[in-house]
């Protein structure tokens, strides 16, 4: 009776790495949960331009970079900056951000590194979740 759970076990171990999937990207998940109705931030990917990009709150906003082949695992530096202050004044601030590999643009998943806005007072800030 050993022997048929041995092989279906063996068979189950030779089979995962088939159903695994490669990674295609750098994926960072980026969610609005502070108070702000909108976050507006702009996100530059290595030496290339700035973009202009936006949240509405409760939502989240996928940046990704994808590899020149599957497993590359390597993407430029990601920088995003933002107004930190959530008055009418202005406090812009730059942080680099961590980007975790991924198969896909899932933002539900587990595979990309995720990050929030909250507020706190008067200062909006980006922390890491995951």
């Amino acid at each position: 009776m050993a022997r048929p759970a041995l092989l279906l076990l063996a068979s189950l171990v030779l089979a995962a790495p088939a159903l695994a999937q490669n990674n295609t990207m750098a994926l960072v998940c980026i969610e609005n949960q502070s108070s702000l109705t909108t976050v507006r931030f702009e996100y530059q990917w290595g030496d290339d331009a700035w973009q202009t990009s936006s949240i509405e709150r409760g939502y989240w906003r996928r940046l990704f970079h994808r590899f020149d082949f599957p497993d590359e695992n390597t993407a430029p530096t990601l920088r995003i900056r933002f107004d930190a202050d959530a008055t009418d004044g202005t406090y812009f601030t730059t942080q680099t951000l961590q980007r975790y590999n991924a198969p896909s643009e899932d933002c539900n998943g587990t595979k990309g590194k995720k990050y929030r806005f909250t507020r706190t007072g008067n200062r909006l800030s980006l922390v890491a979740r995951n």
